[in-house]
């Protein structure tokens, strides 16, 4: 009797155990794919402020200063076809410039001053100055941002924020090197930002 007793103990909660199992594997919804993205990517030209930019793409430069590709992130189909998102242009020589377009020039401007790097515990230094550059030609106010890291590593960046042909652009040009002159910059970039 006593074998019989633990032996139905026994498959009660066997049974209740397992029940409960798959009870929770049925309410886990099924995956829902919603976004698709897909990267863009030109080694030929690019289009920055309305104008076509050339990419002069010699990757077999000795410096592999020339070797420049353009991408932007596509996360919609509308994305194909409009003018806003981010959008950036990668350089072998170690420049690297990126630049967010938006419909809103006042949403623009907020998001630049909202995201100005400021020092915090991630750095141990941050050094900003003014500069004066030149964005497809029209003078702009920009800062060239060095911070150090805790671990004693440098960026450097160059920051923007433009209004050209009613497309308002936050821009950033990282470097690896310190930029002084324009040809710190790789003729590719160089096409769109110019320092004055």
């Amino acid at each position: 009797m006593k074998f019989l007793l633990v032996s139905i103990l026994t498959l009660t909660l066997t049974k209740t155990s397992l029940g409960q199992n798959a009870k929770s594997i049925d309410t886990i919804p099924k995956p829902i794919y919603d976004t698709i993205s897909y990267q863009l990517r030109s080694s030929n030209s690019f289009y920055f402020c309305s104008n076509l930019y050339k990419i002069q793409n010699d990757c077999n430069s000795s410096f592999g200063e020339m070797c420049c590709y353009y991408q932007k992130d596509v996360y919609s189909k509308s994305d194909l076809y409009n003018l806003w998102g981010m959008e950036q242009i990668n350089c072998n020589k170690g420049n690297y410039f990126y630049w967010n377009r938006y419909k809103d020039e006042s949403l623009a401007k907020l998001n630049f001053e909202n995201n100005f790097p400021k020092a915090d515990k991630q750095f141990k230094t941050v050094d900003t100055s003014g500069i004066k550059l030149l964005v497809c030609g029209k003078e702009t106010k920009a800062y060239k941002v060095i911070r150090t890291t805790n671990d004693n590593s440098t960026l450097r960046e160059i920051l923007f924020y433009v209004t050209i042909n009613n497309q308002s652009i936050i821009g950033h040009l990282s470097t690896e090197n310190d930029v002084k002159t324009n040809n710190d910059i790789s003729p590719v970039i160089r096409q769109i930002i110019q320092l004055k």
